[in-house]
């Protein structure tokens, strides 16, 4: 299982993280065709938290891993403050 971080991160970006987490190559940045094949490869399942994109990006990220088992969540929803009583005022 590998896990990534999608908090501030593009499709590419996730590419890219998921390609050095699994093959050790800590100096070597890939061209889209290179990586795409090789990533395309990993049968790991996939999990991204924090993911903060869908669609065609999401679409894009899915394709480029058909190997791989994956799961996405989205980031956390802030919290609603609870609603304020208005104040009583003593006559």
């Amino acid at each position: 299982m590998v896990r990534l971080t999608g908090y501030r991160r593009t499709t590419a970006d996730l590419l890219h993280d998921l390609f050095h987490t699994v093959y050790d190559a800590p100096l070597r940045r890939l061209d889209d065709e290179e990586l795409r094949a090789l990533v395309g490869e990993i049968g790991a399942v996939v999990v991204v938290d924090d993911l903060e994109f869908g669609g065609a990006d999401l679409d894009g990220l899915l394709e480029a891993t058909p190997s791989a088992p994956s799961c996405s969540a989205p980031p956390p929803t802030p919290r609603r403050p609870p609603p304020t009583r208005p104040s009583r005022r003593s006559p």
